[in-house]
């Protein structure tokens, strides 16, 4: 008994542990070559949203230069609609230059930009 407990608390720590380390479900390399951090929003419909890097959003700078974001992303061989911006995305990247935002994209979340030099 103690055994299976001790198995289902460390698979719970390693679970929660990783969800930790990434705000993103997924990352890609557009055809730039920029590097996008993606949060899957239906595996159903195949939708995601474009997110920051890391855990915390104050102190993330994902992103410098000029970013294009594609209509559309492949992650573990499916295809997956860019449809928003989540909260914070480009918060605190000093380093933009240009974002291009698809027509795919149909809402833009809260402070996406914010702190933005």
């Amino acid at each position: 008994m103690k055994h299976s407990l001790f198995k289902i608390i460390a698979l719970f720590a390693v679970l929660f542990s990783s969800t930790l380390l990434n705000a993103h479900d997924f990352e890609a390399v557009n055809e730039d070559g920029v590097t996008i951090y993606y949060n899957i929003i239906s595996t159903t419909n195949r939708t995601c949203k474009v997110t920051y890097k890391g855990t915390e959003r104050l102190f993330h700078f994902s992103y410098t230069g000029d970013v294009k974001i594609p209509e559309t992303v492949t992650y573990s061989s499916l295809v997956f609609k860019v449809t928003s911006i989540g909260d914070y995305a480009f918060s605190n990247c000093s380093g933009l230059t240009s974002i291009e935002i698809p027509n795919s994209v149909t809402s833009i979340d809260w402070d996406v930009f914010g702190a933005c030099i």
